[in-house]
């Protein structure tokens, strides 16, 4: 090969040309050195923190670096760190990179190694956090990155809740963000700290990842394992808590495959006391849209032992007024065991000796918004009990063999509106036994039931109205309200049927109780508008109590009543206490009207008694002449006392005249006396 050189010479001018010209070769080879020999001192580090933080706002430093110019950085002590909104700091005792000239020109990395890394990340509210990672696809591929002792914590703004990972062990290989890569890590979790705040959690975590994309799409599957030692959240704590999850990336979608969680205590406090379950177990296949913000499960299973397994259903949209809707089923509800941890909770040690016998079946619904102008929560829950029954702890107390069905209907604002309530429910058949009193309603078509509407106010308090079946014995309808103050209950109570109260409910338990009422016969129709106020612990009563037509008949003692009409207004008050509503024009008089009385040989044709009930006392007004034994007695002033108060008492005054003493005493005694 041959190489010629040809140097023409034209003059001072071109020789002044070509001095230039090297000058300015020369120039830029000292330059390139003096950046070479720059990269190698801690120099070129501060020229760019000084740069960075005005242009950029990250303040970067370290305590020492190294380049090495295509092949290798190494910086120790080093600090990035935010310093306009303070909303990331990273620091990290070392960070090494490392390349080759290959992949250099490729912009790809070696390796990276990150010691005591620790990063801090604080969100804001939604306008003011990040959510754009479109920054992901142009970051370099890495052939191996790995994290020694690294922690990560996440803070919120104007909140106190800190979630921190701690000894993460991170290794990524052949990272990019067009062909994934693998991923796997552990590191411990802990929620706030323990005995600070209502919320707090401690455990490990460890998870693997197998991806073959990240952006746009984050493609892959892998595995995600949660042990928690110990949770608070409130009155609720569960101990040894473990979260397996099984996680797919899908196009548009991740998807969350048999995942589960296994608790071994929950606990639930309420006032010093707590309620235990124990190995309970939640299942879950779920998949969330990631560009909807759907997320749904389809099969959720919840398994309490002792008491019952539930399956169920949810959608919820993370977006918006994130609407949600969910249903919950189980066939299988043991009342008995559920009621024996729940007992646990109760405050009086006589309720805690009870027992609760039964099976049944739950059904929930949910649905409602939880975020919004207007978020609201409505839905329904429908129980369905078989062979119910209970005990007392000494047995004088009991049921058996009871079925019944209860809907509620329930809605759920958010704010001060009025939260609402719709119960209704069913219960027939059935023994029950109450000290003396039992009764066998298994074969009556009977039964109770009453639909309910309640509304609840954060401020105004509770209010509540309905209609009742009481056994096919009257038509019921009652309403009132509950606040701080005190309570009000009106009932209104129309042609209660006399005779199936006494004959189908109460004969056996009265003629046990008092021998003298064996083979009781009743009759007539009583109606009743009764209105009960407390207020400040001081009792009210207003409203009007009628009977029609009654009839009474006890022969045991021979006493035979063939008529009896009560017609009685009242507008009663403890003393001291606040009056039930406005006063009338005049006093609240009311009858009792008796008709055809005989007990024994003696008969008593009319007897009208004029009561009046008013303040705190009811009064018989006038003179009550009772024709007897070819005389009279006469009661007057007769008066029942603060009859709502703490103290009630009666008063009268009597007198007799006129009294067949010898008829009188042969009807008492069987024997004849002589007449005077």
């Amino acid at each position: 090969m041959e190489l010629e050189t040809l140097f023409c010479y034209n003059g001072p001018g071109e020789l002044l040309r070509n001095k230039r010209f090297i000058l300015t070769i020369i120039v830029l080879i000292v330059v390139c050195a003096g950046l070479a020999i720059l990269a190698r001192t801690p120099l070129l580090l501060r020229s760019v923190a000084v740069l960075s933080a005005p242009l950029f706002g990250y303040d970067l430093n370290a305590e020492s670096f190294f380049f090495s110019p295509l092949i290798k950085a190494d910086f120790k002590g080093l600090t990035i760190a935010d310093t306009r909104s303070k909303k990331f700091l990273f620091t990290s005792s070392q960070l090494t990179v490392n390349t080759t000239p290959k992949g250099v020109l490729k912009g790809d990395v070696e390796k990276v190694l990150l010691k005591d890394a620790k990063i801090r990340i604080r969100l804001g509210d939604k306008k003011e956090t990040e959510t754009d990672l479109s920054f992901i696809k142009n970051i370099p591929s890495v052939r191996l990155l790995t994290m020694e002792n690294g922690e990560f914590t996440l803070l919120f703004k104007g909140a106190a809740t800190q979630i921190s990972l701690k000894k993460i062990e991170l290794t990524v290989k052949d990272f990019s963000p067009e062909h994934g890569g693998t991923l796997s890590f552990t590191g411990f979790v802990s929620i706030n700290e323990p005995g600070r705040s209502e919320l707090s959690a401690t455990g490990k975590c460890k998870g693997t990842l197998q991806l073959t994309g990240i952006f746009p799409d984050m493609l892959g599957k892998g595995i995600v394992e949660l042990d928690i030692e110990a949770f608070t959240a409130g009155k609720i704590s569960m101990k040894g808590m473990r979260f397996t999850m099984p996680v797919q990336f899908e196009k548009d979608q991740i998807k969350f495959l048999q995942s589960n969680i296994g608790i071994e205590e929950f606990m639930l406090m309420e006032n010093g006391q707590k309620a235990v379950l124990k190995k309970s177990f939640i299942g879950i296949n779920a998949r969330y849209q990631t560009k909807t913000g759907n997320l749904a499960s389809d099969n959720t299973r919840i398994v309490i032992p002792g008491v019952g397994s539930l399956n169920g259903s949810a959608r919820l949209t993370l977006k918006g007024a994130m609407p949600i809707n969910a249903s919950l089923e189980t066939k299988e509800l043991n009342f008995s065991n559920l009621f024996s941890m729940a007992k646990s909770l109760m405050t009086q040690e006589e309720a805690k000796k009870w027992s609760i016998q039964g099976e049944g079946s739950l059904k929930g619904r949910l649905a409602g918004t939880l975020s919004g102008k207007s978020p609201s929560l409505s839905g329904s829950v429908t129980m369905d009990i078989k062979k119910g029954g209970f005990t007392s702890p000494d047995g004088s107390k009991a049921a058996q063999g009871i079925n019944g069905l209860v809907i509620m209907n329930f809605t759920l604002p958010r704010g001060e509106k009025d939260a609402s309530l719709k119960v209704s429910s069913r219960i027939s058949s059935g023994e029950y036994l109450w000290g003396r009193y039992y009764k066998d309603l298994s074969k009556d078509r009977a039964r109770f039931s009453t639909d309910a509407d309640i509304l609840t106010n954060s401020k105004a308090g509770s209010r509540f109205k309905g209609v009742c079946d009481l056994f096919n014995t009257g038509r019921y309808v009652y309403d009132g309200h509950f606040d701080k103050n005190g309570w009000q209950f009106h009932i209104n109570a129309q042609d209660m049927a006399i005779k199936r109260i006494v004959s189908d409910f109460l004969s056996n338990y009265l003629a046990e109780a008092t021998p003298s009422l064996k083979g009781i016969d009743t009759d007539g129709k009583l109606s009743a508008d009764i209105s009960m106020t407390s207020v400040d612990k001081k009792l009210a009563a207003r409203g009007n109590v009628k009977l029609l037509a009654a009839s009474l008949k006890l022969p045991a003692v021979s006493l035979d009543v063939k008529s009896l009409d009560m017609d009685i207004p009242f507008d009663l008050t403890a003393k001291g206490g606040v009056e039930s509503g406005p006063k009338g024009d005049g006093p609240n008089l009311g009858w009792i009207t008796i008709f055809g009385f005989r007990k024994g040989e003696y008969t008593l044709p009319e007897l009208k008694i004029p009561v009046t009930a008013s303040g705190s006392d009811i009064t018989a007004t006038g003179v009550i002449s009772v024709p007897f034994y070819g005389g009279a007695v006469r009661v007057r002033d007769l008066a029942a006392r603060d009859v709502l108060g703490t103290s009630p008492r009666l008063s009268f005054a009597g007198s007799v005249s006129g009294i067949d003493l010898p008829r009188l005493l042969n009807d008492l005694t069987g024997l004849t006396f002589p007449v005077p």
